[in-house]
């Protein structure tokens, strides 16, 4: 199947909204205080950021500004600000954490995810290769690596990356949608399909994977089906409008 060069134009705008990029391991609910007590704080992964108050991310913010060498705070800190879209700030905290933790697997693995979120995916690409040992593959560096890769329009190899993550995690939905929109952006609309099918079997499937979904399904000339999927996640003016960017033909 040949390239769908004439899409071109909305390449850049699913680069930035339809992959998935995970910080770590599940954030869990409810949100914990930050104090000065360090040694008995939770891991980064205890920290709902998504639903934090603004008291809590001020909190948050004060804490670190006090405390800038700290690693769990200035990784919760990074996050923090990735999900209120401070993404280029979120690469400063973490590039400063580098140089006082450089060998970090954990302070690597969010760096370099941070750059991708700033379109720096050949420097990401770097340091996500230092972010795991051979012999301790984290399949959401391999998934994130493949996003670098397709940054860089190099989806084979991207795919390549995607597919040794399954290999450690099958049918993990995440990794699934990025590989999804990888095919789609190589041209390969069927199997991207296919792709994101699988994952939208699992509970965990998430809008990305619906809206990426809906996407190859309109590009496939499959809009009625396409409107259903993300019906439930937009009001119907948006899915139309939605919908009709990727129409078949346009």
């Amino acid at each position: 199947m040949k390239p769908f060069y004439k899409y071109e134009p909305f390449k850049n705008q699913f680069f930035k909204i339809c992959f998935v990029l995970l910080v770590g391991g599940p954030l869990l609910a409810g949100c914990n205080s930050f104090g000065n007590s360090v040694g008995s704080q939770p891991a980064i992964s205890a920290y709902n950021f998504e639903n934090m108050s603004d008291k809590e991310r001020q909190d948050l913010a004060q804490a670190y500004q006090q405390q800038p060498k700290s690693r769990r705070l200035a990784l919760a800190y990074a996050a923090s600000l990735k999900v209120t879209g401070q993404s280029a700030q979120a690469v400063a905290v973490l590039e400063k954490l580098t140089i006082h933790y450089p060998e970090d697997k954990e302070v690597l693995s969010a760096f370099g995810k941070s750059l991708i979120d700033v379109g720096r995916a050949s420097q990401a690409e770097e340091v996500l290769g230092n972010a795991h040992a051979p012999d301790q593959p984290d399949w959401t560096i391999l998934s994130a690596q493949g996003v670098a890769a397709d940054q860089q329009n190099d989806h084979q190899r991207a795919q390549s990356f995607y597919k040794a993550a399954l290999a450690i995690i099958p049918n993990e939905p995440s990794i699934l949608t990025n590989m999804g929109l990888s095919y789609a952006l190589s041209g390969d609309l069927v199997e991207a399909e296919k792709k994101l099918r699988l994952a939208m079997d699992s509970q965990q499937a998430s809008l990305t994977t619906r809206k990426n979904l809906a996407m190859v399904l309109a590009l496939r000339g499959k809009p009625a089906e396409a409107k259903t999927i993300v019906a439930q996640d937009m009001p119907a003016n948006e899915v139309d409008r939605f919908i009709s960017q990727f129409k078949r033909g346009k």
